[in-house]
């Protein structure tokens, strides 16, 4: 591991302070806790010593997980009403030393977040340095894992045994190896490793004949060079060489040899072998001490300067920005953002030598959604440094009805009916259910996307004679509550129905007999009480004629019928009357007991 501890403080700090303020939501997302709400303030703490949290999820509906890191595990993922959910870390991330990441959870069209804050990697093995056995050792040596995740051992030889091959957190192994009964030294190496970083520890097994084995495995030196020895023990005769050289000038003085390295003058690190083997040919044993000397005094830094503690800004549009990177060594770019989507992208190089502007692309933060966070990471081999690119919540959803006094008193209409509008202003779909189609008709029933739009309402006639009437507009969106506008209609015209003439008279022989009907109302119905007086217009609205079929009268007694109008407002009468075809008497001189119903 190569953290400075300066940094390993800093690294440990800094996401803290930063979970801090990445869950205050803004104003618009307290919309969405009416409806989904996370325990905790939705922020879940590990340390590194926890694996596993559960948070209390409150919805009203049923919720679901859209999105998580692929180093978590929810469960379950999906629920309504109050449920508990469990978030397990599976794997640790290959990014953190100290962390934040999102778990992303939708009810309807509203995402809320649960902040995951993760506590600074570690790993470490003690010892470091080169396992040495006999040729007939038994003895166990001891190797301890301090660790807060999940390891691995690796070897390659079956004469080399691990008591523990994997494994998670802190632990001790034990080492040993079998009897070598061959003339030749055996080697293996361990890999230790996370899925974050490995470490090698060698292991030396001296032959039943010879062996040569250095007291260390490697030597470093700083950029200033430097004197440092070790010593050599075999039972061979053996001779060391550089096999590249350059570095310095290496001595021997009996069985301990020194090596003094110069300065590093170029632009990298240095490395070099030492290479200790025996002087017989006929004995193939060696030994190898690996030389590093750190290259010259790294630079990275980024302009302007204010980035290193403040984050770059960008409003809920989105937009460009850049920053400067002025450095001596080569160095990487990554773009994380911690929330759903590649929102945040650079667009320039990725990785360079020296001095370059890097170009970042932010896109527009969605409708209703709430401040979201990147890291961009400058990386190289000894240096890290971060830059926050933080945005501002997406523009809160607005739904307004326009004059907003039609919220409170109604929409009002005479009873002719005609068409009145009003405006809605929104930034988000929405759309008009009217409570009464039948009467009440809407010609802008819906709308989408930011601006005002006009919404026409058409009232139809109240017909005469009718009560006052009333119903209701929605106005409907899944981002806010509805909003409820009133139509009110005043009661139609007075009604008014009169048949004329009054009294018909219909000829003996019968025939059809007409008569008007005066009115404005939109209807009325015919009914005879008699049956040789039928009715051919049994309906009809506002003014009319009525037809009749009137039969033959063969009594000698005139008769009568009634005709009646019946409408919402009152029922009307006709009288028909008709004459026999042969009055009784004759002439001049009528039967005096015959008297006309006239």
């Amino acid at each position: 591991m190569k953290h400075v501890s300066i940094l390993k403080i800093f690294f440990i700090i800094f996401p803290i302070l930063f979970a801090g303020c990445s869950v205050d939501l803004p104003e618009g997302y307290a919309v969405n806790r009416n409806f989904l709400r996370i325990g905790q303030n939705g922020v879940l703490h590990f340390s590194d010593q926890e694996t596993s949290q559960s948070i209390t999820l409150e919805s009203k509906g049923t919720w679901s997980c859209i999105g998580h890191p692929e180093w978590l595990e929810v469960t379950p993922r999906s629920g309504a009403g109050t449920s508990q959910v469990s978030v397990k870390i599976v794997e640790y991330p290959s990014d953190n030393i100290g962390k934040i990441d999102t778990v992303y959870i939708k009810l309807g069209d509203l995402i809320s977040k649960i902040i995951v804050n993760l506590a600074p990697y570690k790993f470490d093995v003690t010892p470091k340095t080169e396992f040495v056995f006999g040729a007939q050792e038994d003895n166990k040596k001891e190797l301890f894992i301090n660790c807060i995740t999940k390891w691995n051992v690796k070897k390659e030889f079956d004469w080399c045994h691990v008591s523990e091959l994997s494994g998670s957190g802190e632990k001790t192994l034990s080492i040993y190896c079998d009897n070598n009964n061959t003339n030749q030294i055996r080697r293996d190496t361990l890999q230790i490793s996370t899925n974050l970083d490995t470490i090698y520890v060698p292991i030396f097994q001296s032959s039943s004949a010879f062996y040569i084995v250095p007291s260390t495995p490697r030597l470093v030196y700083g950029i200033a060079g430097g004197v440092q020895s070790f010593t050599v023990t075999s039972n061979t005769e053996w001779l060391p060489r550089l096999l590249h050289g350059g570095m310095g000038t290496l001595k021997q003085n009996g069985n301990e040899l020194t090596l003094t390295v110069n300065e590093n003058t170029s632009a990298d690190e240095r490395f070099d072998t030492i290479l200790i083997a025996s002087t017989n040919p006929d004995i193939n044993v060696h030994g190898m001490v690996y030389v590093r000397q750190i290259g010259p005094t790294p630079i990275l830094e980024i302009a302007p300067d204010s980035l290193d503690s403040r984050p770059l800004l960008f409003g809920s549009n989105g937009g460009e920005g850049a920053f400067s990177i002025k450095s001596n060594l080569r160095w990487n770019l990554i773009c994380k953002c911690k929330d759903l989507g590649n929102w945040c992208r650079i667009t320039s190089d990725l990785s360079g030598n020296d001095n370059a502007v890097v170009n970042i692309v932010v896109d527009n933060n969605p409708l209703g959604s709430a401040p979201r966070t990147a890291v961009i990471t400058i990386k190289t081999s000894s240096i890290t440094k971060e830059i926050k690119v933080i945005q501002a919540a997406g523009e809160k959803p607005i739904l307004e009805i326009i004059p907003s006094a039609l919220e409170e008193s109604p929409l009002s209409f005479n009873n002719a009916g005609h068409t009145q509008t009003f405006s809605i202003q929104s930034n988000v779909e929405w759309s008009v259910i009217c409570s009464d189609a039948s009467w009440c008709h809407i010609e802008t029933p819906q709308g989408t996307g930011a601006g005002q739009k006009e919404v026409k309402v058409t009232v139809d006639v109240n017909p005469a004679g009718s009560p006052e009437r009333r119903c209701s507009l929605l106005v409907k969106s899944s981002w806010l509550d509805d909003k409820k506008i009133a139509i009110y209609q005043e009661k139609g015209a007075e009604g008014f129905i009169i048949p004329f003439p009054a009294v018909v008279s219909a000829p003996p022989q019968g025939g059809t007999v007409l008569f008007e009907v005066q009115s404005n109302l939109s209807s009325w119905v015919v009914s005879s009480s008699s049956d040789w007086c039928k009715v051919n217009t049994i309906s009809g609205s506002l003014n009319g004629t009525v037809e009749l079929t009137i039969g033959l009268n063969s009594d000698s007694e005139a008769r009568d019928a009634t005709i009646t109008i019946k409408s919402a407002i009152k029922d009307v009468t006709v009288t028909v009357y008709q004459e026999p075809k042969a009055v009784p008497g004759g002439g001049d001189n009528p039967d005096p007991s015959y008297s006309r119903k006239r």
